[in-house]
């Protein structure tokens, strides 16, 4: 009986090469000449993993892009409330940074249109999209949205949470707003104790204007005692 033999390619293919194997082995240290395959198929693992995150990436880039393209198409709108809603719509769904964008944008349509409603929502979402050095701006965004609608109280709560949370250079620019608020809800003795804390923080013409704030605010908790 004859016995044929396989072509070395299609052995290599079936079974792969043992004496390559065994001639690497010899060269190797034992750890690693022990290892060789499940070193092979890890390296095999994440090849295939970069690859995928690269597909990933390039389609995270791709997203972005049109993304952008469609903000910019609704920035070009002439101010509407339609453009409004279309910038509240967009930003549910934006990717990253792009729905920082349009946030901002949809925030200062609506404060320019003295919506003051749908300013404190596109605020508040920006407080919680996590945006780098913008959660102070967007709060006091809020805050100030929340006053012009009328709700003294709310914007005296948020600048209060505020006041305990912000880093020092903001905290007169708080203190400003929350004295505000404090005095358009009718709570004097708040409004007194954050104008107190402005007469030393700014320059010469501000102190001055803070103390006659003092001043009015203490006569009229005096004639309503």
């Amino acid at each position: 009986m004859i016995e044929r033999n396989q072509p070395q390619g299609q052995a290599d293919q079936q079974g792969g090469n043992p004496g390559a194997h065994s001639q690497l082995a010899e060269v190797l240290p034992p750890w690693l000449a022990n290892n060789i395959k499940p070193i092979t198929a890890a390296a095999v693992v994440v090849v295939l993993i970069a690859a995928a995150f690269a597909g990933y990436d390039a389609y995270s880039r791709s997203q972005i892009r049109e993304a952008t393209n469609r903000l910019d198409s609704i920035l070009s709108q002439q101010d509407s409330p339609e453009k409004m809603e279309a910038l509240a719509k967009f930003a549910e769904n934006a990717p990253g940074e792009v729905r920082v964008n349009a946030l901002l944008a949809w925030a200062t349509e609506a404060m320019e249109s003295e919506n003051w409603e749908s300013a404190a929502l596109a605020y508040g979402e920006l407080e919680q999209a996590d945006a780098e050095n913008l959660e102070t701006v967007a709060s006091l965004g809020r805050a100030g949205a929340l006053l012009e609608a009328g709700e003294a109280a709310q914007a005296l709560d948020a600048l209060t949470s505020l006041l305990e949370r912000v880093s020092e250079p903001y905290k007169p620019l708080v203190q400003m707003q929350l004295a505000q608020a404090a005095e358009n809800a009718g709570q004097w003795d708040r409004a007194l104790r954050a104008y107190q804390a402005l007469v030393g923080a700014g320059d010469a013409p501000t102190a001055a204007y803070y103390r006659f704030k003092v001043e009015a605010i203490q006569a009229k908790m005096k004639d309503k005692s």
